[in-house]
């Protein structure tokens, strides 16, 4: 089974593709965007707040939309040829919580 990376701890190459899971959201593709949260304009009061609310890591697929780690702690490289015939399972906890040890 593919050792999958941990979204938070590990992040991708900013605008690396990739496949990236979530529990609620599932497998998909798409590229790491890193989001400096210093750049986050709003009218909150507590700028520091808002801050330490976001998360900056990032998966944007044109098709799907865009979601953080927290929605999608998990990501392997995605390879365009290999794909051609082959498809990650989810992440080894999620599957041995699903189907039991293996």
């Amino acid at each position: 089974m593919t050792e999958w990376n941990n979204s938070h701890k590990n992040p991708p190459k900013i605008g690396q593709e990739v496949y990236y899971f979530g529990p609620n959201i599932g497998i998909h593709i798409g590229k790491y965007e890193y989001r400096d949260s210093t750049n986050v304009e709003n009218g909150n009061d507590d700028p520091q707040q808002l801050k330490d609310q976001i998360c900056p890591h990032l998966f944007v697929n044109n098709n799907w939309g865009v979601v953080d780690a927290c929605d999608a702690p998990r990501w392997l490289p995605y390879d365009a040829e290999r794909a051609k015939s082959w498809v990650p399972l989810p992440p080894k906890e999620y599957v041995e919580e699903i189907y039991g040890s293996t």
